[in-house]
């Protein structure tokens, strides 16, 4: 793709012209980093100095700041450690033997280039009354798969975290639309997802594998808006929490939209769902793409104010902890996704891309370090969507592109 240019600029070479232009702007924020240097940055309603000067006089303060704090380009860089990373997989690495072969170069990739723990691994589509469409046809690679993983697992002593990764359609007007308020169909749901963590279970999918999926992760859309709706798809996480609690060491996690709060639109969740949801899963996994923004650097700002939005609903902090959103208990962690997926009507590859979604969540974590917020704490990692065969060719992700651009602007390998 033309937009997916390899470029060398360091992460602090390439963001410095916006930050002059932030400071432009008139929107400054002077704070100390963790290592006791200083950084420059900015923020939509934290920290923020509204000045009315005039530009001279606001690029002179900038630079004197800058000399004051001890703030060079390479000092902006600051090394961190994103580690506990994920991916979304596509439903070939269970259908296909091609995708199979590939499992230990994937995994070597995954351990030591991009921090990668978690997989999830695309297992098909339930229809209208719960059951995955196809059954053990749609799933004729996994216990391949899932031997191919071991044998790379056991050889080299690490084991990642792979979850069964359910689709659903909760639209009404769907042919394979999902009643969530129907306890038999929930029931159903649940029988499939036992048949994904247990080789014993009857109508087992993975019977013969050694090792079977560490969880399951739901993907029901839309699911904002309904707050009865939302109320079942508690329920049902509820439910398949407990059928597979029984087998150690099993994890559940949900798929959620874009965080807004006032908005009638049922493809996004308000602060609310966020907390409530948090609340009955293990791993929230946001799909922070489709911002429909138009540049780079809004796109990076529009991940900045996701993760902090996100992160202080899920905690709590968003309504500083009152009686009604205490502190979550239930070990909680958030992922936030990173695109690499085809252009669509809210996707512009060009400007919303993994280079421009890295430093925006880093920019709402160190905003929430320095205002001593916790809710950093609940952030796991980021998941990239989507993982094919890593050629780019289908416009997923690429491995000498998005994947590089992971590891230098997520990662900051030098």
């Amino acid at each position: 793709k033309s937009c997916l240019i390899r470029t060398k600029a360091t992460h602090s070479q390439r963001r410095w012209p916006a930050v002059l232009g932030n400071v432009l702007s008139g929107q400054i924020m002077v704070a100390p980093s963790g290592n006791g240097t200083g950084i420059l940055g900015t923020s939509a309603s934290w920290e923020t100095i509204n000045t009315r000067r005039s530009n001279l006089g606001l690029l002179a303060t900038a630079f004197c700041w800058l000399s004051l704090i001890g703030l060079s380009a390479s000092l902006a860089a600051t090394q961190v450690d994103h580690s506990n990373n994920g991916v979304w997989l596509g439903h070939a690495y269970v259908t296909a033997q091609s995708y199979v072969d590939n499992v230990a170069t994937l995994a070597q990739a995954m351990k030591d280039n991009h921090s990668v723990l978690y997989w999830f691994v695309n297992v098909g589509k339930v229809n209208s009354s719960g059951q995955l469409i196809g059954g053990a046809d749609g799933l004729s690679k996994a216990v391949a798969f899932l031997n191919a993983l071991n044998d790379w697992e056991a050889s080299h002593g690490y084991r990642f975290t792979v979850l069964a990764w359910i689709n659903g359609t909760l639209m009404i007007t769907d042919a394979d639309y999902v009643d969530v308020s129907d306890a038999t169909k929930r029931h159903t749901i649940v029988d499939e997802c036992k048949k994904l963590i247990s080789t014993t279970v009857p109508g087992s999918y993975v019977a013969g594998a050694v090792r079977t999926f560490d969880g399951i992760q739901i993907d029901f859309e839309p699911s904002g808006q309904d707050s009865k709706r939302f109320d079942n798809l508690k329920m049902l996480m509820d439910e398949i929490h407990g059928a597979i609690n029984t087998y150690p060491g099993k994890h559940t996690s949900f798929v959620a939209p874009k965080q807004k709060d006032g908005t009638p639109s049922q493809w996004f969740w308000s602060s609310s769902f966020y907390y409530a949801m948090g609340r009955h899963v293990d791993i929230l996994a946001a799909m922070t793409y489709d911002s429909g923004e138009k540049s780079g650097e809004l796109y990076e700002n529009w991940m900045r104010d996701q993760t902090i939005s996100i992160l202080r609903s899920v905690s709590g902090k968003f309504w500083d902890n009152g009686p009604d959103h205490p502190s979550p208990e239930n070990g909680i962690k958030v992922m936030l996704g990173f695109p690499a997926f085809p252009a669509n009507a809210q996707h512009d590859v060009e400007t919303e891309n993994i280079k421009y979604a890295a430093p925006g969540v880093d920019a709402g974590l160190k905003a929430l370090r320095r205002n001593g917020d916790p809710s950093r704490a609940y952030f796991q990692g980021a998941v990239v969507f989507l993982q094919t065969d890593g050629t780019g060719k289908d416009h997923f992700a690429s491995t000498s592109t998005d994947w590089w651009w992971f590891s230098h602007y997520w990662l900051q390998e030098r």
